[in-house]
């Protein structure tokens, strides 16, 4: 067995042998040869083609597929990461997920209210091998949403991490990475969900609604 074979494994949630995955992976790398070259065009695609959206049902576990995920309008960073995964896999890129616990010192305050907090627990982010190498690519804000707020836009050139930037375009603060989780071959979301619920004391009071919602939905 290939080291790397648990890494390029379809799985539930990274499903890049389904069609809406894997022809659109074929269309973005079409003429590219380099697996660099090719993780920066998938990281493109992830990172404007599908907005950012912090407001999802984070308990549904339709919300991670990346088969899924390719055709939402928005979302936010986990669900980006396991469709930046997912989409490396059908290239032939190893890939895992991760996730940080970061500061965001410009949070917008109706999330700060929210999570009576200006840490985000368990930001998601996917880590692709490239030459031997496990390399960050956080493909979550998108470019629009950085042009409006003056943040610096996250880019990835298949050879560099690709993490958010400390401040943004007028030099204020913006990312503090506090710790990382370890890394996991597949999208962990008994782990995920549990970490949230443990660590936000609004997830755990609407849970029941949110656990509604997606009984009404199935």
């Amino acid at each position: 067995m290939d080291i790397f074979d648990k890494n390029l494994a379809s799985t539930r949630f990274l499903d890049w042998d389904r069609e809406p995955v894997l022809s659109r992976v074929r269309d973005i790398t079409a003429g590219i040869d380099g697996a660099p070259e090719k993780a920066a065009a998938l990281f493109l695609f992830v990172r404007d083609a599908i907005r950012y959206n912090p407001y999802v049902n984070f308990l549904d576990p339709r919300v991670y597929v990346s088969s899924t995920v390719i055709g939402t309008p928005s979302t936010f960073c986990v669900p980006k990461a396991v469709l930046l995964a997912s989409m490396a896999r059908a290239a032939g890129i190893p890939s895992r997920i991760r996730f940080a616990d970061i500061r965001n010192r410009l949070m917008p305050d109706k999330m700060k209210d929210l999570l009576k907090s200006d840490i985000i627990y368990g930001h998601g982010f996917a880590e692709l091998n490239i030459a031997g190498r496990w390399i960050k690519a956080t493909p979550a804000y998108d470019r629009a949403l950085c042009e409006t707020h003056g943040f610096r836009l996250t880019g990835f050139n298949g050879r560099e991490d690709a993490i958010f930037p400390e401040s943004d375009l007028a030099g204020r603060p913006h990312i503090e990475y506090l710790a990382y989780s370890e890394p996991f071959d597949d999208f962990p979301y008994e782990w995920m969900t549990a970490y949230y619920l443990e660590k936000y004391e609004m997830f755990r009071k609407v849970e029941p609604l949110l656990r509604k919602e997606i009984e009404q939905k199935a």
